[in-house]
């Protein structure tokens, strides 16, 4: 039987290959996240990675206000933003219970709290535009490969998303 839970993940949840250099903190996903996940029963969406897309792999780190300032890049994550909170509102229009956004804390394109990252300010306001609640939480930013934060997984594990 289909537990019918979705999370709607950012990228580097599942592919940690696309983080900027030296920022990635595990060698692809993060294990025992992913793991939790699966445990529970949770389908997963993984989100797109704009600063990927949008400038590759060579890019530099660059904080919120520089993504924020780079031309074009509001829009293209709001191109992006739109077509997911459309696939969340059928899998809310077909009963498909939406658990949240498991976004990165401290990321300049996907932080849920905070200085909330780029994609996700475009993001939640266009699953609100379709009248979605949605709800977040962050990977926090110690957590890594080989260290996975336990108060985290604990939270990730009781469902603790809190309203955005």
């Amino acid at each position: 039987m289909r537990s019918k839970k979705i999370l709607f993940c950012s990228h580097c949840v599942l592919n940690q290959n696309t983080v900027v250099t030296p920022l990635h903190r595990a060698r692809g996903a993060f294990p025992e996240t992913v793991k939790v996940l699966l445990e529970e029963g949770i389908g997963l969406v993984q989100l797109p990675c704009p600063e990927f897309l949008a400038l590759g792999d060579a890019r530099a780190p660059m904080d919120w206000a520089a993504y924020n300032s780079l031309a074009g890049y509001r829009p293209f994550c709001r191109t992006l933003a739109e077509s997911y909170a459309d696939l969340a509102k059928t899998y809310d229009d077909s009963s498909l219970e939406l658990l949240g956004i498991l976004g990165i804390q401290a990321s300049p394109t996907c932080s849920l709290f905070g200085t909330r990252g780029v994609f996700m300010e475009e993001f939640i306001e266009s699953l609100k535009r379709r009248r979605l609640e949605p709800k977040g939480l962050e990977i926090p930013i110690d957590h890594e490969e080989g260290r996975e934060c336990e108060a985290f997984l604990s939270a990730l594990r009781r469902g603790a998303f809190q309203k955005l």
